[in-house]
């Protein structure tokens, strides 16, 4: 039998296996590739790995096949020259097969592991994959942005539809996922989980004190907020794809980068949005003018700030219905008598204006028939009414060319050249009413077609949401809330760093780290600004690609320390600015790396660096480690291998931990010594 399992001939073989400890191995190198342990669990092997611990031991990833039992392994076909791909069957308990095609990518030492599990009975959780995440201490990555981020992730129970995002949020839906979703996991063993972006997925994570056993499970159902109407089998398939390598630097670029597997920028923003400040005008609901607009953008220059940038508009329009309605897309002619000269005005200044938007359409529908959302929810029926406004199908080629066809004119009109792409609630029960079959099917594609619409019509797109939308020259603006709406608060920036890791490594490279707003602090006096929080939020942004500020308040309306350590922070972004423009055009590039790294990025051999999730790295030599809670005064600071020169030019030795000093004014980072 030892033989037979030994895959050392090219003959197309079909047996069946012993599930006794039973070991599938390469053709070629006679590496084990899986085990499978027992009738629900399978081991995924990583005979790639370079770092290994225990060292004796080869690192797996531990399946388990839920709803069913594994009752005979087959393999169907064997590797050939051309593919060099091997074929294994598992045949389940209730009657069907799955598939786990194994490819070996050489070149690249990395071996891709392709999971399909044929549909099964509608309206159920009963058939799942889970991953048994606790192995060797394992860390594990995610890579969307969440309302309550861990780098590396924490295992808590929740079972929630996945593609949840601002413009796909749902009442039912999970506050893990939010604004920016990807279906990307990764591990510090050098593995990689890939989910296909169609299947109506729903994530479960779990850990059990008892049996110190988290796991991160996957299940199917065309239940809300899916496409209910699709009683196809094959719409409940599970597909996934699991990737091993050398180390997880190498697994993440070939899957992120190399494999055509997920989107690659293909053009960076404007240079001038990583330069200089995106100044944000109108948050927070207040009213504003165009005089306080113009007053807002003159007091930048007088006050001693760069005069170049980009500002960003909201609460510029008309609205129907009430403060809590989306607007039309023309200005309030009561709060903006002369729009067109403000643009000059502010173009004369040095600035470029962006207008918040979203996705609805106001006033007359009639001549727009063919190209709204045929039908809603009830609740969402309810706002459109109180507002009345309809959503736009962006499933449909013609609503596409139709709000192309308006923002060109009214960019013309208005002389602008870009657009703030503003998220919006959309429910998901109306999935099955668009035009596109696809996006009925997973309408998480929806934001990703209304980025794309827009994008095709401006210059430049700064956006707050994105689905596989990698790909467009786009800014996503961070919320530290993690998408959740609300005002930054210490809890937040926490979140702030770990959100920005996770989306770097899913392949958005271009963002901001959030909205440097103040936060109000109520005592026994009154109301005052949290000085301490503003000043903190914006030194761990500082060298984050995009710095976007708030006018709420304005910065010179805040104490005279605050407002130096302001300007301080503002030029230092500006120094580095050339640094991060030279990685933005090196990410277009093959084998493009991310701009903002997590320590193990540059330093995959070093396993502190795996749990390391408060400090980040600006390309291969700047770590930055922001102060992130109330009052600190101090903070440890983890160092790879090396020799780091501080902010101050104290030299330190890396692979060790140091306490270093972090005063209010104090942004502890550490450029690595190079060696001439």
């Amino acid at each position: 039998m030892q033989l037979l399992l030994a895959l050392t001939t090219f003959l197309l073989t079909s047996f069946a296996a012993a599930l006794d400890d039973f070991e599938a191995k390469n053709a070629a190198t006679g590496q084990v590739q899986f085990k499978v342990v027992d009738e629900n669990h399978i081991k995924v092997l990583n005979y790639h790995l370079t770092r290994k611990n225990p060292p004796s031991e080869l690192s797996y990833l531990k399946l388990s096949l839920h709803g069913v039992r594994v009752s005979e392994v087959h393999q169907t076909s064997n590797s050939s020259s051309a593919k060099n791909e091997t074929q294994w069957t598992f045949h389940l308990s209730d009657n069907s097969n799955a598939t786990l095609t194994i490819a070996e990518r050489g070149e690249d030492q990395v071996t891709e592991y392709s999971l399909h599990w044929p549909g099964g009975q509608q309206n159920t959780f009963r058939r799942a994959v889970c991953l048994h995440t606790g192995y060797n201490d394992a860390h594990w990555y995610q890579t969307y942005q969440s309302e309550s981020p861990s780098f590396p992730m924490s295992f808590t129970a929740n079972v929630a539809p996945f593609p949840t995002a601002v413009g796909f949020s749902s009442p039912t839906s999970t506050s893990d996922v939010n604004s920016l979703a990807e279906y990307l996991f990764l591990s510090s063993d050098a593995f990689a989980v890939l989910l296909d972006h169609s299947m109506p997925l729903f994530m479960a994570k779990s850990s059990s004190a008892s049996t110190d056993d988290p796991q991160l499970c996957f299940s199917v159902n065309n239940t809300y907020p899916y496409n209910s109407a699709n009683q196809n089998a094959s719409y409940l398939d599970i597909r996934m794809s699991f990737f091993t390598s050398s180390t997880t630097r190498n697994v993440t670029d070939w899957v992120v980068d190399r494999s055509g597997l997920m989107p690659k920028p293909t053009k960076i923003p404007s240079e001038l949005l990583f330069q200089n400040p995106l100044w944000k005008i109108g948050s927070g609901g207040h009213v504003i003018t165009e005089k306080s607009v113009m007053d807002f953008s003159m007091g930048i220059i007088k006050h001693g700030f760069p005069s170049k940038g980009y500002l960003f508009l909201n609460g510029w329009n008309e609205h129907n219905g009430g403060n809590f309605c989306n607007a039309t897309m023309d200005f309030n002619r009561r709060l903006f008598p002369t729009p067109d000269q403000m643009v000059v005005n502010i173009n004369r200044l040095g600035f470029s204006l962006s207008l918040q938007m979203d996705p609805t359409f106001h006033g007359n529908f009639h001549h727009l028939e063919g190209l709204l959302v045929k039908e809603v929810s009830k609740q969402e029926q309810q706002f459109a009414d109180q507002c009345h406004s309809k959503i736009l199908d962006f499933s449909n080629k013609e609503t596409q060319e139709y709000l192309s066809i308006l923002l060109r004119k009214f960019h013309y009109e208005q002389q602008l050249d870009n657009t703030h792409l503003n998220g919006f609630s959309f429910d998901h029960s109306a999935a099955q009413f668009f035009a596109d079959e696809v996006v009925q099917n997973s309408p998480q594609l929806y934001t990703k077609l209304y980025i794309e619409t827009v994008a095709n019509a401006s210059q430049v797109v700064l956006t707050n949401v994105g689905f596989r939308t990698q790909h467009l020259p786009a800014v996503v603006q961070l919320n530290p809330n993690g998408g959740k709406e609300g005002s930054v608060g210490w809890t937040s920036l926490g979140r702030l760093v770990a959100n920005a890791l996770s989306v770097s490594l899913g392949g958005y490279s271009f963002f901001s780290g959030g909205v440097i707003e103040a936060a109000t602090v109520t005592t026994a006096s009154g109301t005052s600004v949290d000085e301490e929080l503003y000043i903190r939020l914006l030194q761990a942004t500082t060298f984050m690609p995009v710095m976007s500020i708030s006018e709420q308040p304005a910065p010179w309306r805040l104490s005279q320390k605050t407002q130096e350590i302001v300007k301080k922070y503002v030029d230092l972004h500006s120094q580095h600015s050339s640094l991060i423009v030279q990685l933005a055009r090196e990410r277009l590039q093959k084998g493009g790396r991310p701009i903002i790294r997590p320590l193990w990025y540059e330093f995959p051999e070093d396993l502190k660096a795996y749990s390391i999730g408060d400090q980040f790295m600006l390309g291969s030599s700047i770590i930055v480690a922001p102060v992130l809670e109330k009052g600190k005064r101090e903070r440890t600071v983890y160092l790879p291998a090396g020799q780091w020169v501080d902010q101050h030019g104290r030299l330190y030795t890396g692979a060790k931990e140091i306490k270093v000093a972090a005063e209010l004014e104090e942004l502890p980072c550490f450029t690595k010594k190079t060696t001439v």
